[in-house]
């Protein structure tokens, strides 16, 4: 009898060891995997600047002045900004706004400005006195971010608006206008000499801050419709959309239509803030299992082949079925706190299916769980490259600076590299340019063009 008690318990034991290392494949709607995506993420149109003239709003700037009026002299500010007349500053007039002729007249100026002829607007700004803005600030009552609190109110001030999804479509459209000046050939010099006078500086300053504002603090959630737009051109064709440092973005493309898709990510745990609440199971599925007293993690036997995610849109339902998930080895990487990590390298494969009457087969999901490499941005017939702005700067910034260690000078003359919050892809050469932004940058004494948005 002991022999036989001794004999059941000993196959419970392997049976309940077995069942801790036995997963039975797993479906969950998309709100379980992207929840957190879905509640932020926007594609936003691109929008004329001219436009923003027809929405602006007195309460907006009576809730703006109300927000700043123990570091700002609203008006102040306003005045010296825009060239107002004495006038102006003595009535304190901003409830009269936008029906003060004076500073619609200005407002109207600027927007047409920067939709149809930037460089002019440049030139605006540098007749600006930013000495006497300067004065508009309580500057010695703020502490670091003094300056970065006046830059705000500026983006406040000029570009919000009451409909969030109006100032959205702004904003971006904002930060596309200021990136194509600061970074495309033609306009590249005049941003360039800049650098060179430190009498430019301030509104160096204020370009830096409004791009960075618009496409990497706000925008790193946005997806521009019109990259979008030609990605899925180039997908419908049979290439292939590789998503560097993409993380778990993918909801957007594949509600948009692009089911073709490799991310390359690290993941790293340091940086879950960026990804979706279900991103390991996404990527690299475990099992953990109590045995005695000890917490036992071990990749499931099947690798969580057969796992499924639902996403239900309003004219379709697409399926993702895990078909292939290996681990190929490990690498390692130095995390934010300066600790040198090793961390699995994977390979995830899930299939996409449209669902009618049938599955129908439509495409393939594929996650790469590495460091991005120089060759990742070697251009490919039938691939097409996307990042996102931040992750885009930081791969090719200073290595001193924690940039990634890719080299732009190394790029193909031909390469293409579509940005998520870009109306237009661009090339070597605009990455180069970037380069120049990243490796001068220190000179203002001010915040990185690729700091975390967050």
């Amino acid at each position: 009898m002991k022999i036989y008690a001794c004999a059941k318990r000993s196959i419970f034991f392997i049976i309940f060891i077995v069942s801790c290392f036995t997963v039975v494949a797993e479906k969950k709607d998309a709100s379980e995997v992207f929840g957190r995506f879905q509640d932020i993420q926007m594609t936003l149109g691109d929008t004329k600047l001219d436009k923003m003239q027809n929405y602006l709003s007195p309460d907006s700037f009576k809730l703006l002045q109300n927000k700043y009026k123990n570091t700002i002299h609203f008006a102040k500010l306003i005045q010296n900004f825009f060239g107002l007349s004495d006038d102006y500053t003595v009535r304190n007039d901003i409830n009269s706004f936008p029906t003060n002729d004076e500073l619609q007249k200005k407002y109207i100026q600027f927007y047409d400005l920067m939709e149809n002829d930037f460089t002019k607007f440049v030139e605006f700004l540098l007749d600006c006195d930013w000495d006497e803005i300067a004065k508009s600030t309580n500057e010695d009552q703020i502490l670091v971010d003094n300056l970065m609190d006046k830059h705000e109110f500026f983006t406040q001030i000029l570009f919000n608006q009451n409909d969030f999804y109006r100032s959205a479509k702004f904003l971006l459209s904002v930060g596309n206008r200021f990136f194509e000046y600061l970074f495309y050939t033609k306009t590249f010099p005049q941003y360039k000499s800049f650098f060179q006078d430190e009498s430019k500086y301030p509104v160096l300053k204020f370009l830096h801050t409004i791009m960075w504002k618009s496409l990497i603090s706000y925008g790193w959630k946005w997806w521009h419709q019109d990259c979008i737009k030609k990605i899925k051109e180039r997908t419908d064709k049979g290439a292939q959309l590789v998503y560097v440092a993409g993380g778990c973005d993918i909801y957007e493309p594949i509600k948009q239509g692009i089911y073709n898709i490799k991310v390359i990510d690290p993941f790293l745990p340091t940086q879950v803030k960026y990804y979706t609440q279900g991103w390991q199971w996404l990527v690299d599925p475990y099992v953990t299992c109590e045995i005695v007293s000890s917490r036992v993690k071990t990749a499931p036997k099947n690798g969580g082949i057969g796992d499924e995610i639902e996403f239900t849109f309003d004219d379709k339902t697409i399926l993702l079925r895990r078909m292939e998930q290996k681990n190929v080895g490990q690498f390692y990487t130095r995390i934010s706190t300066g600790q040198v990590i090793g961390l699995p390298k994977t390979i995830t494969v899930w299939n996409v299916y449209e669902i009618s009457k049938a599955e129908k087969l439509v495409g393939r999901v594929i996650f790469e769980r590495r460091l991005v490499e120089q060759t990742d941005f070697e251009p490919r017939e039938k691939e097409v490259i996307l990042m996102s702005t931040t992750e885009m700067i930081s791969a090719i910034d200073l290595p001193e600076r924690k940039g990634w260690g890719i080299n732009p000078y190394k790029f193909a003359p031909n390469l293409q590299v579509f940005i998520k919050q870009l109306r237009n892809p661009i090339d070597t050469q605009i990455l180069l340019n970037l380069r120049f932004a990243c490796e001068n940058q220190d000179k203002l004494n001010f915040i990185f063009l690729a700091s975390d948005p967050t």
